[in-house]
């Protein structure tokens, strides 16, 4: 018999749970299901077990909101809004509730890249809500603060001798994102069945942006992630690409403890960054965008200015030979009276 307000796996292996007397499902994905399980319980602390009702609290929009768009990739932001307003009613909803939210975050020792983040995310989950017709305020977008665009990608040079070094079993999974520049997140869990080999494409339904877009992403495979592919050996009938010792496949943050021991500052995404930094300098904005999945030129033109910056801090260590003599002539001509 399942314990009330606990979560326990039914018999074709979906989280579920029952609060107040109302079963939830939250599918097979662990992370997921804790996140849905967490935004429910906020719900039902204030509203109790509603079907087909509007949601009077903040808590019930981000579990409706959660339920329709999922939480693979915005959940930790709205856990984190479900604990900053969670139990706020709508009707007492402020005008700066984005603002409020952000300084919570801050006060949490967040960087500025995820308070914007997160922000973002809160943003979107009530404006819904206020399309929706639950919100009646005007919602008011707070000021934030810039995150610094450091310079993600990695020694090129150095990067061909640490990838030969790499664990067999790991290696064609960083190389795959080195040669395609895909997310990591999208690289871990592949599958098999996404991928077209006569087409030199890998179409993946669920991506970070699936959400935003509406559109399918498409991984476009150059000669060398072919050879990569290729010379995986599958084992038993496993449908991941890049399956895992310990799981079903190797996850984002396991690659990132594996890489980390050649190079304290080599990670999933640098090498992502390296394939685009170095493509940056021989493609336009317009194809960098589209092998790296961008929707907007936006977002690619941050490899473009990295790599102008980097250029202008070359030339202002220049020193030639030829401009340092001028001077020393000229000051010999002085004390010569000439």
């Amino acid at each position: 018999m399942p314990r009330p307000n606990k979560m326990y796996q039914d018999a074709r292996g979906r989280w579920c749970s029952t609060i107040n007397g109302k079963r939830h499902r939250f599918g097979k994905d662990y992370v997921r299901a804790c996140h849905l399980f967490k935004l429910a319980k906020i719900e039902a602390g204030k509203e109790g077990p509603v079907d087909n009702k509007p949601p009077s609290s903040v808590g019930g929009v981000i579990t409706r909101w959660a339920e329709q768009y999922g939480t693979e990739f915005s959940g930790y932001a709205l856990v984190h809004l479900g604990d900053a307003f969670g139990l706020m009613l709508l009707v007492d909803v402020p005008p700066d509730i984005l603002g409020r939210f952000a300084r919570s975050l801050e006060k949490k020792n967040l960087s500025p890249k995820t308070v914007r983040s997160y922000c973002n995310v809160a943003d979107q989950c009530l404006r819904w809500a206020k399309d929706q017709g639950w919100i009646a305020v005007d919602l008011k977008r707070p000021k934030l603060k810039t995150p610094s665009k450091r310079p993600r990608d990695f020694d090129p040079k150095k990067l061909s001798k640490i990838l030969p070094k790499l664990n067999p079993h790991v290696r064609p999974l960083a190389m795959f994102i080195a040669t395609t520049g895909c997310r990591p997140g999208e690289a871990c869990p592949l599958r098999w069945d996404q991928i077209d080999m006569r087409a030199k494409i890998a179409t993946l339904r669920e991506h970070k942006t699936a959400w935003k877009t509406g559109e399918d992403r498409t991984i476009y495979l150059p000669p060398a992630a072919l050879d990569v592919l290729r010379g995986i050996k599958r084992k038993g009938r496993t449908k991941y690409v890049f399956p895992s010792s310990r799981s079903p496949h190797y996850t984002v943050a396991g690659l990132r403890a594996i890489l980390r021991r050649h190079d304290e500052k080599l990670t999933p995404y640098s090498l992502r960054h390296t394939f685009a930094q170095v493509l940056s300098e021989s493609l336009s904005l317009q194809d960098l965008a589209k092998l790296m999945g961008h929707k907007s030129t936006a977002i690619t033109r941050h490899y473009f200015d990295v790599r102008d910056r980097r250029a202008i801090h070359v030339a202002e260590n220049i020193k030639l030979p030829y401009t340092q003599s001028a001077p020393q002539q000229s000051r010999a001509r002085k004390a010569s009276g000439s």
